[in-house]
């Protein structure tokens, strides 16, 4: 997922000021909170009940915390405590919205999406790069990231 979303800042920022080293880092460590999350739950098949999916949810605070403490990254920490939030305010944590996202935790939440639509998972077998895009196109683009969405296509695709 990491490379996915550093190509794409790479492409998308083209040269624009935005220090890839790191962002590379938020891009790794976006997820650096689920060390603290259960690990039956992190590799349990099938539907996740509400208690469990707010225990998920948790792994951004967790990694927002774990981020803080090594301090000195502010992309990197913005990543991590924004790649669940989308652009149509239905995200998590805080349900942001448009241009209150850090534009690096877009193009993670982007590759993230992508890399968990395509890949195998306990509880769910991977789409076809052509499906899992047609579902974010689907479900997850509007106006706002759809150059974007664009850019990573032409990226997987070029």
């Amino acid at each position: 997922m990491g490379i996915y979303a550093l190509l794409l800042a790479r492409s998308h920022f083209r040269g624009g000021g935005q220090d890839l080293h790191e962002l590379a880092a938020g891009f790794f460590l976006h997820d650096i909170g689920k060390a603290e999350i259960n690990p039956a739950l992190l590799n349990k098949r099938g539907r996740f009940t509400e208690a469990e999916r707010l225990e998920m949810r948790a792994h951004v605070p967790h990694g927002e915390r774990l981020v803080a403490q090594a301090g000195g990254l502010e992309a990197a920490s913005a990543i991590v405590a924004q790649h669940h939030e989308r652009v149509d305010g239905r995200g998590y944590p805080r349900g942001l919205r448009d241009g209150e996202i850090h534009p690096s935790a877009l193009i993670c939440g982007l590759a993230d999406v992508y890399d968990a639509l395509t890949s195998t998972r306990p509880y769910k077998v991977s789409l076809s790069p052509f499906e899992a895009l047609s579902t974010i196109r689907r479900e997850m683009v509007g106006p706002v990231n759809l150059p974007l969405f664009e850019c990573f296509v032409r990226l997987l695709y070029d």
